[in-house]
């Protein structure tokens, strides 16, 4: 059962996007859920422990707009995966604060929405991998998606993760070793990878992650890193 939430305080607007949703995956199973504000789909999430597989917001409503309300989705169904909806293209730089899969305009739903839904669709079937970090006898699987980066400090690596970190004596070429995805790691700095996925920003000698960590971008690193986190933005678009 793939379950979707609908967040858009235009009740028209609410009603279309369902319709065309239910016309996309018509050969789905689907459980739809329509939400009038960010209020209303918080609210369920934690009174039932209802987790969206795909949430269809809308940015610009009264209250918590679509923005701040992907960002607690975010933190709390990571696993969730989001499509903005808006009016305003003027919103479309501010969405890269979050995490997500696509910005469509309103006045582009019908044609922009299928390939949304394909591309939610896909990434919630693309199988999770997993970081196995070794400590003594112990050894920690965490999902890769949660790391935010690896810091290499004299002859361990240290592992950060948005609420946790694990020491190892594993190098971090070991650590990485696992991951498929060619760039999913920058190496940013002589003792530094990080996460690329997990990227808030890029500032002048540092990345900005989510939660508020800062990586630092050495001088060696800075075009390569700079290209990698741009080619990132440009495959969320």
């Amino acid at each position: 059962m793939l379950k979707i939430a609908i967040c858009d305080d235009d009740k028209l607007h609410l009603s279309y996007t369902r319709k065309l949703a239910e016309n996309i995956l018509s050969e789905s199973r689907l459980m739809i859920s329509e939400f009038a504000g960010a209020n209303e789909l918080l609210l369920e999430m934690d009174g039932t422990g209802y987790i969206p597989d795909i949430a269809l917001l809308d940015i610009q409503m009264p209250g918590i707009g679509g923005i701040e309300l992907a960002k607690e989705i975010n933190r709390c169904a990571s696993e969730c995966k989001i499509v903005f909806i808006s009016s305003y293209i003027f919103y479309a730089p501010e969405v890269y604060d979050t995490e997500h899969i696509y910005f469509v305009l309103k006045s582009q739903i019908e044609e922009r929405l299928p390939a949304a839904l394909a591309k939610a669709v896909a990434s919630l079937e693309k199988p999770k991998c997993f970081m196995l970090i070794k400590s003594g006898a112990s050894v920690s699987r965490i999902p890769l998606e949660s790391v935010l980066y690896l810091e290499r400090v004299l002859h361990k690596t240290r592992v950060v993760t948005a609420d946790s970190s694990y020491m190892t004596t594993q190098p971090p070429a070991d650590l990485l070793s696992c991951v498929e995805e060619k760039d999913a790691f920058i190496h940013c700095h002589q003792s530094y990878w990080v996460n690329v996925r997990n990227i808030e920003t890029m500032e002048a000698n540092e990345f900005m992650l989510c939660g508020g960590a800062a990586v630092p971008i050495s001088r060696a690193q800075k075009s390569k890193s700079k290209d990698a986190f741009f080619r990132m933005l440009a495959e969320k678009k």
